[in-house]
């Protein structure tokens, strides 16, 4: 959805028309891909559904408490637990996850645990979803540290491309004539 939002801001504020054309088709895919994939596994994305109509029951139960009474949600008969949470509740495992990565950063020491340290420790069995706290954990603080280094070098050195080239920070250079216009020249 974000994505999709970008896209279409994008193709808002261009003055190159192609651009914009390209812009539409973009999120236009994905809304495509999003609803096939949908489609493709009706049966989660129901479970999914009822998992967002009971957040939004809740939300609306706090903003007005005469609304929870004409809440029409049933939870579901068929729901697996692990660990104290729903396993079909992706953010309830992500919450999960975060938390236990969060207090295993501590324990992990310079060197950290070793790889798969994270997974084997985990109550769930999964990796943190997160590869900043994953490598915090496993390869320690100096490997974690490392990481982060990189990532900062990575985008410290894109910044004087995106300074010089307009299409390389996705934009098109305002121009009187769009033909002046160097991604709709590449087009």
């Amino acid at each position: 959805m974000a994505t999709v939002g970008a896209v279409l801001v994008a193709a808002a504020i261009t003055s190159c028309r192609q651009q914009r054309r390209g812009a539409i088709v973009l999120a236009l895919t994905i809304v495509v891909a999003a609803a096939c994939g949908l489609a493709a596994r009706h049966q989660t994305s129901a479970k999914f559904m009822r998992q967002f109509q009971a957040v939004a029951d809740g939300a609306i139960a706090l903003a007005i408490p005469p609304a929870a009474a004409a809440s029409n949600y049933v939870p579901a008969s068929d729901v697996r637990t692990a660990c104290g949470i729903e396993t079909d509740n992706s953010l309830a495992i992500r919450k999960l996850l975060i938390g236990e990565a969060l207090g295993l950063v501590r324990q992990a020491g310079p060197f950290g645990v070793g790889l798969d340290g994270f997974l084997q420790r985990s109550c769930l069995g999964m990796v943190p979803h997160n590869a900043n706290l994953q490598a915090l954990i496993e390869l320690g603080w100096m490997g974690g540290g490392a990481l982060a280094l990189l990532m900062a070098a990575t985008a410290l050195r894109l910044v004087p491309f995106a300074r010089q080239n307009p299409p390389r920070r996705f934009c098109c250079a305002r121009s009187p004539m769009p033909a002046r216009c160097r991604w709709c020249m590449a087009g």
